[in-house]
């Protein structure tokens, strides 16, 4: 019995010095406040916190501050106040100096630079030294010389040639003060010669000495003028056939001496220049 009541002691005894210790109160550990007198060592500010604080995840693109930009740009960046920083993903486009080599653009060639050495420039257009007098003669003087009048004096116009020249035409049997045909005129019409004023002329020998060219259309009106050295044709001119005289004929008979005599023009451009610089003594 005795040893029964010791070894329910013993048992009592070790239960009672074996209790656990009183659990600690799970929560936010209060923190160390630094009041007014009291002194904090160290060791207590460095001690790490029970509970580990998460790190914050890192703000999204289009919601970070402007401020932090501007605290990741470099000081030049950041020289001028109030400069707006750049966002990240803004790059400032390199200089010419700081592209590299393979991209940049090589640089623009004139088209002077392309030419040979020693090659010569073109020659500039010479103008006639004065004005020139240039006479169409056919025998009426209302349809062939009429058209040939204002078909050079259109082609010198175009040409910025108009102050050079004078054209005029004249007629071997015209009767003074005769209008043109209705024929040429329409021709005339469909090139867009559009300002005909035209009266028919009789040619007279004042006429043929006043004029530098005078350009018949046939071979038989050359021969009647006589043997005058500023008297040609455009069959001499241009190496092809005299005028026909479309007098008679169909709409389209006007047509094809116009076209003739529009082919001519540059021919006789050429002629009245060589004439008149022959007689200024220049080269032709």
């Amino acid at each position: 019995m005795a040893d029964r009541r010791k070894k329910a002691a013993k048992q009592k005894a070790v239960t009672v010095t074996s209790a656990p210790a009183p659990k600690k109160k799970r929560g936010k550990e209060k923190k160390p406040t630094l009041s007014a007198g009291t002194a904090v060592t160290p060791s207590e500010l460095e001690k790490p916190s029970a509970k580990p604080v998460k790190q914050k995840q890192p703000a999204r693109q289009n919601e970070t501050p402007l401020g932090a930009h501007a605290a990741e740009q470099s000081p030049e960046r950041n020289k001028n106040a109030g400069q707006v920083p750049l966002l990240p993903q803004e790059k400032e486009k390199p200089t010419l100096d700081e592209q590299p080599q393979t991209m940049r653009e090589p640089p623009a060639v004139s088209p002077a630079s392309d030419k040979t050495a020693g090659e010569t420039p073109p020659a500039k257009t010479s103008y006639p030294p004065r004005r020139i007098n240039v006479l169409f003669v056919c025998t009426g003087n209302t349809c062939r010389s009429a058209m040939a009048q204002y078909i050079f004096a259109d082609f010198v116009e175009r040409k910025g040639m108009s102050e050079y020249f004078d054209v005029r035409g004249a007629g071997l049997s015209a009767l003074n003060g005769d209008d043109m045909s209705e024929q040429a005129k329409q021709v005339l019409f469909e090139k867009g010669i559009r300002e005909i004023n035209h009266f028919a002329r009789r040619l007279t020998r004042e006429m043929v000495e006043a004029s530098d060219l005078v350009v018949c259309m046939t071979e038989g009106h050359f021969r009647t003028i006589g043997a005058f050295e500023n008297v040609t044709t455009v069959a001499r001119i241009t190496g092809g056939a005299d005028v026909s005289d479309p007098w008679g004929g169909s709409l389209d008979d006007y047509r094809k001496v116009a076209a003739y005599l529009e082919y001519a023009c540059g021919d006789v451009y050429d002629a009245a220049l060589k004439a008149v610089r022959a007689q200024t003594g220049g080269t032709a």
